[in-house]
């Protein structure tokens, strides 16, 4: 058996590992003007500074070992974060700008959402979507919010059966060929679920016409 718990210090590590395989992380960090290695700089830049905001899957009586995690924060929240975009090599900014700058809604952001490949398909990755959802409740946030990069069906068919909807494409320069989704959920996406099957637009007649 599994249960999710918040995070402790001495998951840190390996939530970087997690972090690691979701982005292109390894690319960021490379050329850094602190000289840090990977793991130096995303303790110190990225995953301490949000443990408080990260819930990890473990095994029940053994807490040492994650098998998941999920980092979420209102847009407030992570504006609270250390900016370390200063520290990026300038190439790491002219490619993956636009991400830098895109406009997120004010909305409770799904960060990370990383499973181990053992346990997909089980209802774990429904399990940490949940973290989401009860924080996006007891902020009163009606929008949750979420980057996922277009090579990851199994987290975009999580999401979107979740009625998150993608809302934006992001596409970056060469080298980078893998388009980045923005998704949203709002109470007003939900009721669109299934929208060309409802019985209001079925009653619908020119619309373009009209």
């Amino acid at each position: 058996m599994y249960k999710i718990i918040p995070a402790k210090p001495e998951h840190a590590k390996q939530i970087v590992s997690y972090v690691g395989i979701t982005c292109y992380w390894k690319e960021f960090v490379e050329g850094n003007d602190l000289g840090q290695s990977f793991e130096e700089f995303m303790l110190q830049w990225y995953v301490n500074p949000r443990l408080e905001d990260t819930k990890v899957l473990v095994k029940e009586g053994d807490e040492a070992r994650i098998y998941g995690c999920v980092i979420a924060a209102t847009l407030d929240r992570l504006g609270e974060m250390p900016d370390y975009t200063p520290h990026l090599h300038p190439r790491v900014m002219e490619v993956f700008g636009n991400w830098f700058q895109y406009p997120v809604s004010d909305s409770v952001v799904l960060e990370l959402f990383a499973l181990d490949p053992a346990l997909r398909g089980q209802g774990y990755g429904g399990r940490l979507y949940q973290v989401v959802e009860e924080l996006a409740a007891s902020t009163g946030k009606e929008c949750i919010a979420a980057f996922v990069w277009s090579c990851f069906p199994d987290s975009l068919v999580t999401l979107t059966r979740r009625c998150l909807m993608v809302r934006g494409c992001i596409n970056f320069p060469s080298p980078v060929d893998i388009p980045l989704l923005y998704l949203e959920k709002r109470p007003e996406y939900t009721a669109t679920k299934d929208y060309f099957q409802s019985k209001p637009y079925q009653a619908t007649t020119n619309m373009l016409l009209s």
